[in-house]
């Protein structure tokens, strides 16, 4: 019952405490607006399934579940009814927790293929999700996140694919565990099939970043998101034309709309911030005894709220041996990435809680 109970949570967690004040705090009056920019800053400019927030907050809640009742039809014929259902918890809301020691691992070939699926799914925008639902694949197509996404998936399942086949692997394991691993970490789900640590240390690296990343704006995964990573990408060759051209006016585009500039600063700063976070919880871990590499992997891995990190808390290991301190710095960066830094910081906010 303690499995179901970690893995009921990843079904709470995984709509996201936010998107539940959504839907709430505006029978209170307060200020919702100000607290959904916070969660999607960086996103697509139209966000919503709704003009009103409660009723897109409504929509998001329709598609977890059906996605939920999918996941687990799919796991029934490898598991049985509890592991199905704790699986299902945690794939969903890449939350990663499983009811074995040797997590999906101790599963055959086709569970890990239908995990690799539905954790590729959790990770995309869930209004994109709708809109595929509502046969509008144009919106899904046309989509720049999710095409960056899938990009970055390829490229590195390919890498590594490459990489394990040129250290003997077979080429069908090849090509499951590096999609397996690629998706599980980018996606901050964190499940594992085989230890990765065991790897050539170029695919530890490639996986690292990976996590920074995370999945989609909208979506159950952690990380800085998708979106933000591309309008950096897009930002830097227009930053250099308007070097040449001084006078130019040269903006931002995602999904072909001009994207305002503010919001640009705004993402810029979240990198920042993020950044800030992150590197003050790798000193405090090493301070707390925890050695460089180790503490590399598991800030991210808490802020990222991935789970494996690298070193002693590498996917074949646990944070048991971290320190007491340890822990408390790992918890306070798994808080504040799972609310997103803005988030977070406009819940502190005396404004928020005074607009109506």
């Amino acid at each position: 019952w303690l499995n179901f109970w970690r893995a009921f949570t990843h079904f709470v967690g995984g709509i996201g405490i936010l998107v539940l004040g959504i839907a709430v705090l505006p029978a209170f009056g307060t200020g919702s607006m100000m607290l959904y920019h916070a969660e999607v800053s960086g996103a697509s400019t139209n966000n919503r399934l709704s003009p009103r927030i409660k009723d897109t907050a409504k929509h998001i809640f329709r598609i977890y579940f059906v996605l939920n009742i999918v996941c687990f039809l799919f796991y029934l014929p490898d598991m049985g009814w509890f592991d199905a259902i704790c699986h299902t918890f945690s794939t969903t809301a890449s939350g990663g927790f499983s009811t074995k020691n040797a997590s999906l691992g101790a599963f055959s070939p086709y569970a890990q293929y239908v995990t690799i699926f539905f954790m590729l799914l959790a990770g995309s925008n869930f209004i994109l999700i709708f809109h595929a639902w509502k046969k509008d694949f144009q919106k899904v197509r046309y989509n720049d996140e999710f095409r960056f996404y899938l990009v970055i998936i390829a490229i590195a399942s390919l890498f590594c694919a490459v990489t394990l086949l040129i250290n003997n692997y077979g080429i069908e394991k090849s090509i499951r565990e590096s999609l397996f691993h690629v998706i599980s970490v980018m996606t901050t789900t964190g499940y594992a099939v085989s230890d990765y640590i065991a790897w050539t240390p170029p695919l530890w690296f490639i996986l690292f970043l990976l996590t920074f990343i995370g999945g989609c704006a909208g979506s159950t995964s952690g990380g800085l998101k998708v979106v933000r990573f591309l309008l950096l990408f897009r930002m830097i060759p227009v930053q250099f034309k308007k070097i040449i051209h001084q006078n130019a006016i040269i903006q931002v585009k995602l999904n072909k709309q001009n994207f305002p500039e503010e919001r640009m600063f705004r993402t810029l700063a979240f990198f920042m911030i993020f950044i800030c976070v992150y590197t003050t919880g790798v000193l405090l871990l090493m301070i707390f005894g925890m050695d460089f590499e180790s503490a590399l992997g598991a800030s991210i891995a808490s802020l990222g709220n991935s789970g494996p990190g690298l070193g002693s808390v590498g996917p074949a290991s646990t944070y048991n041996e971290v320190s007491m301190m340890g822990k408390w710095v790992c918890s306070c960066l798994m808080i504040l990435g799972r609310l997103e830094l803005y988030s977070f910081l406009v819940l502190l906010s005396p404004a928020f809680w005074k607009s109506k």
